[in-house]
């Protein structure tokens, strides 16, 4: 085997070594930047995404105080409601036993004045009563009147209808 190396072949093989690996190196650089910046991409989309749950969970935990105060101001406006209602009816009890108590006030007064009005026509009575007295006589035929006293006076009305 005659193998005989010539500038040309020397050129052609280490233009082929060369060309060949720096072609390979030139793609594979390429290949590892490309893959680099995919990594790169990947890591940020994760970071971004990370990002976006961790606003995501500030805002539900933003909505979730948000629904524990209105629950706690929804049931704060039940119960003032409900004290406004309690409030309400024991108004409306009290009115209720005011106009009872001023209609028996009122009774109580009209019983006093008709007492009063009691008391003043017995007491007039009485005094025509002592005033009659001299004029009272124990004998129903009797025409000429003499005094008696009343707790002594007796009516005999079967003797007088019997003569």
């Amino acid at each position: 085997m005659n193998f005989e190396i010539t500038l040309e072949s020397i050129v052609s093989i280490v233009s082929l070594v060369l060309g060949g690996t720096g072609i390979g190196t030139f793609f594979t650089w390429r290949w590892a930047k490309k893959e680099a910046a995919a990594k790169a991409a990947e890591a940020e989309a994760q970071a971004e995404k990370a990002k976006v749950e961790a606003e995501k969970a500030k805002v539900e935990m933003a909505q979730q105080v948000q629904d524990i105060y209105q629950q706690a101001l929804s049931d704060k406006n039940a119960e003032v409601e409900d004290k406004n209602r309690i409030i309400q009816e024991l108004r409306q009890d009290r009115d209720h036993y005011k106009q009872k108590a001023d209609e028996l006030n009122d009774k109580l007064d009209k019983l006093k004045s008709d007492m009063d009005a009691i008391k003043f026509t017995q007491a007039r009575q009485s005094r025509q009563i002592d005033a009659m007295r001299p004029f009272l006589c124990a004998d129903m035929m009797c025409r000429k009147r003499k005094s008696v006293t009343m707790e002594q006076t007796t009516i005999p009305i079967a003797a007088n209808e019997s003569k």
